[in-house]
């Protein structure tokens, strides 16, 4: 992508990255913001993994709007990860930010604990949802799980199995929120190491945490119902 034809990025070194921004731009302009945030992301999702660092750094790509998207990588989308290239695309204008901490969270994460397969979007996204509400500079951005209780109450809510199975057949406005939420509450209630093992691992969360799919869900249910009341 740095060769691409048509653009000329101004590339800014940071501890764990590459920050590559084309000339001319907002995101230029904000050089020192852009990389200050994306460190900060950084260092909350390292801690969220476990990890000390990285064995390279990230390459981080900034775009204007969602045809620059499109013309570097092929997709109009805000925002984009390529773990097997170790490398993040969004888009970050005057009037748009994509939430970099997210596609970072991709990388950062498979690259530490390993690829995962489509039939594990669930997890991936979950992850990264997770790390989002976590890790932006200056404090929490999102609150999955009053999101999901919103998403539970009026029934919009999809039951876990169909949600592992068949992730992409449902509304992203609804996936996301409720697998953020439920990666939440499993590496909270049950640690860490035990979310890792399940990552690096082809076994199903009944092996891993010893109760069935229907006790897990169960249990959520109860921790988003006591979060009301979390400060």
């Amino acid at each position: 992508m740095l060769g691409r034809p048509g653009f000329i990025w101004r590339t800014h070194e940071t501890k764990h990255l590459w920050l590559h921004c084309e000339t001319n731009t907002y995101a230029e302009g904000q050089v020192e913001v852009l990389a200050a945030n994306q460190e900060a992301a950084m260092s909350g999702i390292l801690d969220l993994l476990g990890e000390q660092t990285l064995p390279r750094k990230v390459h981080v790509f900034a775009v204007e709007d969602t045809g620059r998207m499109k013309t570097l990588t092929g997709y109009g989308f805000g925002g984009l990860a390529l773990p097997t290239m170790n490398s993040v695309c969004f888009i970050f204008s005057q009037t748009f930010h994509a939430p970099g901490a997210h596609e970072l969270t991709h990388v950062v994460s498979q690259g530490s604990w390993g690829l995962l397969p489509l039939d594990r979007s669930w997890l991936n996204e979950g992850f990264a949802c997770f790390a989002q509400s976590e890790a932006f500079a200056g404090g929490r951005d999102w609150d999955l799980h009053a999101s999901t209780r919103q998403l539970r109450d009026s029934g919009r809510l999809v039951p876990l199995p169909q949600l592992h199975t068949n992730f992409s057949a449902f509304p992203a406005t609804v996936t996301y929120s409720e697998s953020g939420s439920f990666v939440k509450f499993l590496y909270e209630s049950y640690g860490r190491e035990k979310l890792k093992q399940l990552w690096k691992s082809r076994a199903d969360l009944p092996r891993i945490y010893g109760k069935s799919l229907a006790e897990l869900e169960a249990e959520w249910y109860q921790n988003l119902d006591r979060s009301k009341n979390d400060p």
